[in-house]
């Protein structure tokens, strides 16, 4: 109601400022309901588009909130790796280190160390098994504090 009541004093407003060429009209009632509609059209299609630009803004806030927490979360998860991987024996955590964060082969983690391939493999298996084992303990839990 508010809305069609700033249309149709707009409306009087605009015909004021016109008022030089009020002989020029036909019909004063014609162009006032014409105003008043072309008025209250432009009105409609600007609340369209504003509605439009606070749906579109409401959608990348929540995108922007749902990235952050996957911030969040994805770092929450690296530090409970580390955390783990500092939990591993200290000879299958170097081991572990320099396959995953060195990218060495197996061949040459087992020639720095003087071990055998063999045995960086056994030591590579453990450490996965064991992050494997922490991280769906922690995805359970996380999984279960989201229900």
């Amino acid at each position: 109601m508010e809305t069609a009541k700033d249309c149709v004093q707009e409306v009087f407003i605009s015909l004021y400022y016109q008022k030089e060429k009020l002989e020029t009209f036909s019909s004063l009632k014609y162009y006032l309901q014409t105003a008043l509609q072309n008025k209250i059209f432009n009105q409609y299609n600007k609340e369209l588009t504003r509605r439009k630009h606070e749906t579109e803004s409401g959608k990348l806030d929540d995108f922007l909130a749902s990235e952050f927490s996957l911030h969040i979360e994805t770092k929450e998860l690296e530090q409970k790796i580390e955390h783990h991987i500092k939990m591993l024996p200290p000879q299958c955590q170097k081991v572990f280190l320099l396959s995953r964060y060195e990218n060495l082969s197996y061949k040459e983690i087992a020639q720095k160390l003087n071990i055998s391939e063999n045995t960086v493999d056994k030591h590579i298996q453990k450490a996965l098994k064991q992050l494997r084992n922490s991280v769906v303990l922690f995805i359970s839990i996380f999984l279960m504090l989201i229900k």
